[in-house]
């Protein structure tokens, strides 16, 4: 297998063997292909055959024209298999051996080279012979050096089968021990087997026996223990008899008894006594019996013991010898399995010995079988080539043949094509002369019907006319003009007034939605309206009504249709518009709000009826424009009010009156439709089965308008209609059968123009076809028809619609819907929503008059709490000036001495008294601090979200001394007022203005030594002797006044605003709200005091400014001097803003190293981080 696998010959032969290769080409017997390839290939003249030696005769082939077809075909079919049965083997040998004989015929080629070879192809031919022999050559010598190695692996593989046959012979005898082994091992296994099973039925017993004993040992148990109680009660009986014994016998001792007591007394306890001697016998016995049974018990259960211990001994045994004996059974199955196991290897390798040795002979025939193919597959490939090469010339031909015939046909298209764009170009301009055409014919006629109904004097007055109109005209635009300034400042307005309201007033679904949702509808109604009468005024009617030349000439016929039809979608947006106008203005408060959610969404179907005004504004709605956005924002609406506002009251006279515009439109639309039918049909076909229809519809149209127009009239207007659920079905029925019959007609009539349009010569359409495309446009509505037709569909609708108009009309003739209006309505829920926002400034107004009172009374406890302070710091002060006294004056008297001390002693005692109530009082005034910032946090939360232009004008609107505005003061504000009259309080509030005076003095004197002490080690200030810088000698006076006045002016300066900052804070004050002023109004008083202070700040801020620039031009390399003026440096600005964070204390560490022992160092740290480090000890 592997000597043919890698024989390049062979792998080209087998290729080239392969099925690709068509019979045709092989089996060709005629010799016309051989003589053309000898024509066109020079090279072919060459004989096939070469010279050779005797061995070599039987590979020389005939060539293919003279070879057996059968042969050829049987050749090339058979494939080379490593698997090839004897059989093909055999068959190979044969079709070779007739080769052979075919070769030695005189008809085979001539083995010589021919004389008619010039020597120079003769060397040429020698040589290709040369080379191919040679490398033949090499190819055997390597496929004998693969046949010796087959050979060496042939004879291992003998080896190797008589050892697997000695092998096999020693497993034969290792399974026949090992079944023997197997036999006594199930033997064993199932004796054990049996024996464990009577084992475990012994057990069972024994256990049944075992827990019998247990049973009857707790009875005898149980037995005992009653016995023992038994025998304690008689103890204790005995014991109490021998004591009446005792005392009977001492009774008997003693001199005068009686001798007839102590004979009664003596029988009686004789008797007891027998009795008692009779119950001890018994009670003996009994406790014998007990306890002999007991000890028998307890043998019998030690005997039981022992044996279940046996049994269990035993069964452990025997467990263990089952699974010893599982053990073996499958070591035997494994060894059983591996011997059935290497006897079958032993024969696989056997049968596979067999059949390689079969194989290799087999192989070794076929290896000269497919050297003779190999040569004739060489000879097949020779002629293939050539075929090959006159096919692929044939090829190339037909190939540009065809490419030549494709550039005709682009170049005929291009032609046809520019054919078609002309005609269609013609065809358009011819249509859009005849709408030219059509448009002048209709303003002939509105000029001629103008004429005739105008009279004489028209003519005359017509430039005043004129005149008038131009006047007109510029008055209108002119108002346009101020109008638009009006709604441009209205806007500003309303943009200001938004500015004034809280925040939560524009939050979404809030008060801002609802306004917005309520203005809403009646803008919606109104662009709908608008957009109606432009389209009307848009496409206006013809004097004379509709004409054959509209639907079939021109496209007004088709703008008609689309006019009408979208008025009636306005219309019915109109009346679902209106009715949610009506129902909002009715509908409670928290409906409202729940629509107001939905406002964005209402806005962005507001939106798509802006793109239609668009449209119309740049004259682009056509007939072309679709209706499926305006549909879709019809029925969204339609869908909001059955879900929100389904059962909520509204007007129904307006929606009554709105569903019969709706109809009417719809009738005239319903008209149009009909009017084009009749003119789409041909010249003289009115009289068909269509031309009726379209008559009896007019009919229906007619009839139906005059019971709309009844319906309408009848609708009252003093009164108000009550709508029952049924009249409202009627009506949509009536508006749903109406539209299923329009939009029949208007998809037939669609279908028609498109057709008529492209057939421009043609004056209309066959009644068959109209028909066709009405039964369409009624499948496409009403879905498949079987048994009913378009006529059908459309009568029945028209007749619905006829019945219900009818019904409607005669009940609003009855009046039977009219109820009496109601004298009070209720206020719109926009309304409610306002003057309950109203009432919510007016609370907040009074939380802040309370709130500015809470703070007042704060003030004034600091105050109180400050004064105190200073009492206590002016007390410690004479307390210290008492001590230094006592200090100087010296020991001038023990007694003076002692004096003294009992005054320092009880000042001392006293100030730990003061300081222990200043402590209660400060913690108390402290919580009650907390709740009044806590308090006052509230009301500021609540004051936030108020107006405060609605505050302001809510004061300014009601009256302030009314009692239903002000509430009483909340318990909080008497309690504070309490406070004040308090003595108790008050000499609390005086003692801690005594401490708070002291711990103040203590503040400043501390703060005072620190900026000595600061003072002190700063190093002196280094002079000089010459000045550097932009300034010279002369100027070093100058700017040394120069920076002395600047501190002075800084120094003035923020003594200034330190003294308007106070004065601020010290006349902080509310407005007085009763006065009713301009100067003194709140709004006023808050421009005022922001204004002041936002002065303050920038006062604050260029103070700071200049003093940082004053400080740079100080400091040694702070500052960059320029022409101009003087910048801090880069380094100076970061060293001053590190230095902008205040340091709290410093850290003295101890180092780490033990070199730098005796060291420390200083690191300094804010407040911020001395917390951290506090809570990191803690911790």
């Amino acid at each position: 297998m592997n000597t043919v696998d890698r024989d390049p010959y062979r792998r080209r032969s087998m290729v080239l063997l392969s099925p690709a290769i068509t019979p045709s080409a092989a089996t060709n017997d005629d010799g016309a292909e051989e003589e053309q390839g000898k024509k066109n290939n020079p090279s072919s003249r060459i004989p096939t055959s070469r010279p050779s030696n005797p061995q070599r005769k039987s590979m020389i082939l005939p060539p293919l024209s003279q070879s057996n077809p059968r042969i050829l075909k049987k050749r090339l079919s058979e494939e080379p298999n490593l698997n090839a049965t004897p059989r093909s083997v055999a068959s190979s040998r044969s079709s070779l051996a007739f080769v052979r004989e075919r070769d030695e015929t005189p008809s085979s080629l001539p083995r010589s080279v021919p004389e008619e070879m010039s020597e120079g192809a003769e060397l040429e031919w020698l040589r290709a012979e040369h080379k191919d022999l040679s490398e033949k050559l090499e190819t055997l010598r390597l496929k004998r050096a693969e046949d010796k190695t087959k050979l060496v692996d042939y004879e291992r593989c003998k080896i190797q089968l008589q050892q697997l046959l000695e092998y096999k012979s020693k497993m034969t005898d290792a399974h026949a021990e090992v079944q023997r082994q197997l036999q006594e091992a199930r033997k064993e296994a199932k004796e054990a087997i049996e024996a464990r099973e009577q084992h475990h039925e012994e057990m069972s017993g024994f256990s049944e026996q075992l827990e019998m004993a247990t049973l009857d040992r707790e009875m005898a148990e149980e037995k005992a223990e009653l016995l023992q109680q038994e025998l304690d009660s008689l103890k204790e009986r005995n014991i109490e008899l021998e004591t009446d014994l005792e005392i009977l016998k001492s009774e008997m001792a003693e001199p005068g008894t009686v001798k007839e007591g102590n004979s009664v007394q003596m029988k009686q306890l004789e008797q007891q006594n027998e009795r008692l001697k009779e119950a001890l016998v018994k009670m003996r016995d009994l406790s014998g019996a007990s306890s002999t049974d007991a000890q028998r018990l307890s043998k019998e259960n030690e005997e039981l013991r022992t044996q279940i211990a046996e049994v269990a001994k035993r069964h452990d045994k025997m467990q263990q010898q089952v699974q010893l004996a599982e053990m073996q059974m499958n070591d035997l199955k494994e060894q059983v399995d591996a011997a059935l196991g290497s006897e079958e290897m032993v024969e696989k390798l056997s049968s596979d010995n067999l059949m390689l040795e079969q194989r290799a002979s087999e192989l070794e025939d076929a290896i000269a079988d497919l050297e003779q193919m190999r040569m004739m597959d060489e000879e097949m490939l020779e002629s293939q080539r050539d075929v090959e090469r006159d096919l692929r010339q044939e090829l190339d031909l037909a190939a540009g043949k065809i490419n030549e015939v494709h550039l005709q046909m682009k170049a005929c298209a291009a032609q046809a094509q520019d054919y078609e764009n002309t005609i269609l170009k013609f065809r358009q301009k011819t249509s859009d002369l005849q709408e030219e055409i059509q448009d002048l014919k209709d303003q002939v006629l509105r000029a001629e019907a103008k004429a005739r109904g105008s009279d004489d004097d028209e003519v005359t007055d017509r430039s005043s006319f004129a005149v008038f109109t131009a006047g007109k005209n510029f008055a209108e635009t002119v108002d346009n003009e101020v109008r638009v300034v009006d709604l441009e400042h209205a806007r500003q307005h309303a943009k200001y007034l938004k500015a004034f309201l809280p925040d939560n007033f524009g939050k979404p679904g809030g008060d801002n939605d609802a306004v917005l949702l309520s203005l809403l509808f009646p803008r919606l109604s109104s662009k709908a309206s608008v957009l109606a009468k432009l389209l009307s005024d848009k496409n206006p009617p013809v004097p004379g009504g509709m004409r054959r030349e509209h639907v079939t000439k021109s496209h007004k016929a088709e703008q008609w249709g689309h006019c009408a039809k979208f008025i009636y979608h306005l219309n019915a947006l109109g009346a679902i518009v209106r009715k949610f106008e009506t129902a909002v203005s009715r509908c409670s408060v928290e409906r409202l709000a729940r629509l107001a959610q939905l406002q964005p969404e209402m806005a962005a179907q507001e939106r798509i009826i802006d793109q239609y005004l668009e449209l119309i504004k740049t004259n682009r709605l056509d007939e072309n424009t679709s209706f499926d956005n305006l549909v879709r924002v019809i029925n969204y609406f339609q869908n909001i009010y059955s879900v929100h506002l389904h059962g909520d009251d509204y007007n129904a006279n307006q929606f009554m009156s709105d569903s019969i515009t709706q109809l009417l439109s719809g009738l005239r639309w319903f008209r149009t439709n009909c009017e084009r039918i009749s003119f789409f049909l041909l010249p003289g076909a009115s009289e068909c089965n269509l031309g009726k229809l379209v008559k009896d519809l007019s009919l229906f149209i007619t009839e139906s308008e005059q019971f709309c127009l009844r319906a309408k009239n009848r609708i009252p207007t003093d009164k108000d209609l009550n709508l029952n659920q049924e009249t409202i079905e009627q009506l949509a029925e009536a508006v749903g059968s109406l539209e299923k019959a329009a939009n029949v007609l208007h998809q037939a009539c669609t279908v028609a123009s498109t057709q008529v349009s492209m057939l421009p010569d043609v004056e209309g359409l066959e009644p068959k076809r109209l028909e066709e495309l009405l039964h369409e446009g009624a499948e496409k509505v009403h879905g498949k028809m079987k048994d009913k037709t378009a006529e059908d569909a459309i009568k029945l609708s028209l007749g619905m619609l006829m019945s219900q108009v009818a019904k409607l009309a005669d009940t609003l003739d009855k009046g039977a819907l009219e109820v009496d209006r109601p004298e009070t309505r209720p206020f719109p829920p926009l309304l409610d929503r306002a003057h309950a926002r109203k009432q919510d400034a007016v609370e907040a107004e009074g939380l802040r008059w309370q709130l500015e009172k809470k703070e007042n009374e704060i003030m004034e406890l600091k105050k109180q709490l400050r004064i105190k302070s200073e009492d206590i710091s002016e007390a410690k002060v004479r307390l210290e000036m008492a001590e230094k006294r006592l200090q100087s004056t010296g020991k001038e008297g023990d007694e003076r001495v002692v004096r003294l001390q009992r005054k320092v002693d009880d000042l001392m005692s006293d100030l730990k008294k003061k300081e222990a109530e200043y402590e209660q009082t400060m913690d108390a005034l402290q919580q009650e601090l907390i709740g009044a910032e806590k308090e006052k946090t509230e009301l500021k939360d609540k004051l936030k979200s108020f107006s405060k232009k609605a505050l302001l004008a809510n004061i300014s609107s009601r009256d302030l001394a009314s009692p239903s505005v002000f509430a009483p003061p909340s318990p909080g504000f008497g309690a504070v007022s309490a406070v004040h009259d308090s003595p108790l309080l008050l000499n609390q509030i005086e003692s801690l203005k005594q401490a708070l005076r002291y711990s103040e003095s203590e503040r400043r004197r501390l703060a005072g030594q620190q900026m000595q002490k600061k003072m002190t080690e700063l190093r002196p200030l280094v002079v000089p002797n010459k000045p550097n810088g932009p300034a010279g000698l002369t100027d070093l006076d100058k700017m040394t006044n120069m920076r002395h006045d600047d501190l002075c002016q800084l120094m003035k300066e923020s003594n200034k605003l330190t003294q308007e900052y106070v004065e601020q804070v010290r006349t902080l004050r509310l407005p007085d709200l009763t006065k009713k002023t301009e100067k003194t109004s709140p709004l006023a008083h808050l421009t005022q005091l922001t204004a002041r202070q936002n002065r303050i700040d920038s006062w604050h801020k260029d103070l700071l400014a200049r003093l940082i620039k004053f400080r740079a031009g100080q400091l040694y390399g702070a500052s960059a001097p320029t022409d101009f003026a003087q910048f801090p440096t880069t380094a100076f600005a970061h060293q001053r803003s590190s230095q902008d964070r205040p340091i709290f204390a410093r850290i003295q560490m101890l180092p780490v190293d033990k070199n730098d022992a005796g060291k420390t160092y200083t690191v300094p740290v804010d407040g911020t981080e001395w917390c951290r480090i506090q809570r990191q000890l803690v911790a």
